[in-house]
């Protein structure tokens, strides 16, 4: 027997003499006699299939308990680790450069590959959400700010790209209400009202500017103007 058995089995062992003391008093002991004051054998032996058919029932219920809570928990899990796989991904010296890159253009509102790339990567987080292996909560913690303002700053170039395809980015595009629904929920406000505005986008993509590694102080001034 499993450790999951055994936990249910203890946990059902009060409920099987619960059951027992329940059918006894239901079932009096001259119930189980014949007229004559014999034992009815067919009678307890009946009893005795109920109260083991119940107590299977209960020990059946138990152990599906345990093993929903071990499901959560091993969903948790994976969730917890696929957002820090991320979170190391959107890290790394080479996805900064990327940011830099597509921040700069979007400054500059010109078309580029890296703001496609930045917007691929939370169309993924995206997808991960939609499909439950992330959890809203931690992906709201984690990604709300750069996900929500790449996602404004975006809107022409994601506007001309989808005239080539119209499915581009849908997960990150279904998701964004779900992200400023959450946003708004926690900061007690309406959803237009944490919309990022264009003074806070445009700041955002100024510091996503120094995000590349190799960035010289003389560009980075350079690029910096407003949308």
């Amino acid at each position: 027997m499993t450790a999951v058995d055994d936990t249910a089995e203890g946990d059902a062992a009060p409920l099987r003499g619960g059951l027992a003391a329940a059918l006894a008093n239901r079932y009096p002991k001259r119930m189980l006699r014949t007229q004559r004051g014999e034992v009815d054998w067919g009678a307890v032996a009946a009893l005795a299939a109920t109260v083991t058919a119940l107590a299977g029932i209960v020990i059946a219920l138990s152990a599906v308990s345990q093993m929903r809570s071990v499901e959560r928990e091993n969903r948790f899990v994976a969730g917890l680790d696929a957002l820090w796989r991320l979170d190391g991904d959107w890290h790394t010296p080479e996805m900064g450069d990327i940011r830099s890159q597509a921040a700069g253009a979007l400054l500059s509102a010109q078309s580029s590959d890296d703001i496609a790339t930045v917007l691929d990567f939370f169309d993924e987080v995206a997808f991960l959400l939609d499909r439950g292996v992330l959890d809203e909560d931690m992906v709201w913690y984690r990604f709300y700010q750069p996900m929500t303002d790449y996602w404004f700053a975006s809107k022409d170039f994601v506007r001309q790209m989808r005239k080539q395809d119209a499915s581009m980015w849908a997960h990150l595009d279904k998701i964004i209400d779900r992200m400023l629904a959450q946003q708004a929920r926690r900061r007690n406000r309406a959803m237009d009202d944490v919309k990022p505005s264009k003074p806070q986008i445009r700041d955002f993509l100024n510091s996503e500017l120094g995000q590349g590694q190799c960035v010289e102080d003389e560009d980075l001034d350079a690029r910096k103007v407003p949308l």
